[in-house]
């Protein structure tokens, strides 16, 4: 393996360094960051032969890279198109670039992620425990202050080919339709909402907003109103359903705030959140009330079967 860097041609509308993220700065008021669809960076890791938490990118829009070595790279995400110097390539396999091949990436819905891994270590300093991107706290990427990617950025590291080609099949790739309810996991605030507005919620669709970013996505839809006026700021998790003054919910993703003073329906279960990250603006969702563990045995059983599906 020698050391070799990967060039980026065209970032596309966006594309940033991605790992697990800072899961244990939250009390230092850091984001947690993260990949917003954890099964497709995860899995594209796997194809690469690396560790589940080794960085990745993750991109939105038409993206180009060039190789300056033979590498394996694997592209996880919906539906994608792959070319490997203009020929066809398929997503959710190992790839083998050599020398001066460039490698096109396009997810087919505009606003949707997918997430490149790439066999080998990089070279980047972590800040907090992780070298995850979040350009609003100035941290992570391969500026170490938060920058996306850049035309003409080098991507450091040693990465190199392996002889494998790993492939996810169909049938284990994962299922990012939004026709089925997303899970949500009530919390102790839902007794600030009327009978009323809980089965307004429970009972309507709501259409994502353009309002989106990693942050948070803000949903348009039937007003849901609760009785709670003032609260104290307190501790947000990953999917909080947040209902602000306008009574349209926002939910709380990757890159969202530590503390947070609006009162909350619940959480989304930790396995929907990738199926809302790659929804876009005019996507419709609506919700279903989970119990606390069903959700968690749901959470358990599927990530059993991917450890498995994954493992070395």
């Amino acid at each position: 393996m020698v050391d070799s860097k990967i060039l980026v041609v065209n970032p596309g509308l966006l594309s940033i360094v991605v790992d697990m993220g800072r899961t244990h700065g939250q009390d230092q008021g850091l984001s947690e960051g993260g990949p917003m669809d954890i099964d497709a960076y995860e899995m594209a890791n796997w194809l690469c032969a690396n560790p589940i938490h080794t960085p990745a990118i993750e991109v939105i829009g038409k993206c180009e890279l060039e190789a300056t070595a033979r590498i394996s790279l694997a592209v996880c995400g919906p539906e994608t198109t792959v070319t490997v110097n203009q020929c066809q390539a398929p997503t959710w396999k190992t790839l083998k670039l050599s020398n001066g091949h460039r490698v096109v990436i396009e997810p087919h819905r505009l606003g949707q992620r997918a997430y490149i891994a790439v066999h080998g270590t990089w070279s980047l300093r972590p800040v907090a425990g992780s070298v995850c991107t979040i350009s609003r706290e100035n941290l992570g990427g391969i500026d170490g202050k938060g920058g996306a990617l850049k035309e003409g950025d080098s991507l450091p590291g040693t990465f190199s080919s392996f002889n494998d080609i790993r492939e996810v099949p169909i049938e284990h790739r994962p299922d990012y339709e939004l026709s089925e309810p997303l899970a949500l996991v009530p919390g102790y605030q839902e007794k600030h909402f009327s009978h009323l507005s809980l089965a307004r919620f429970y009972s309507s669709a709501y259409m994502v907003s353009s309002q989106i970013s990693r942050m948070g996505y803000r949903l348009k839809g039937q007003r849901i109103d609760s009785s709670c006026r003032t609260m104290r700021s307190e501790g947000i998790n990953l999917g909080s359903v947040q209902v602000p003054g306008d009574g349209q919910p926002i939910i709380m993703m990757r890159d969202r705030q530590t503390l947070g003073g609006y009162p909350k329906l619940g959480a989304i279960a930790p396995y929907d959140i990738g199926r809302l990250a790659q929804a876009v603006p005019s996507d419709v969702v609506s919700f279903t009330r989970t119990d606390a563990n069903d959700a968690r045995c749901t959470w358990l059983l599927r990530h059993r079967f991917r450890s498995s599906l994954i493992k070395d």
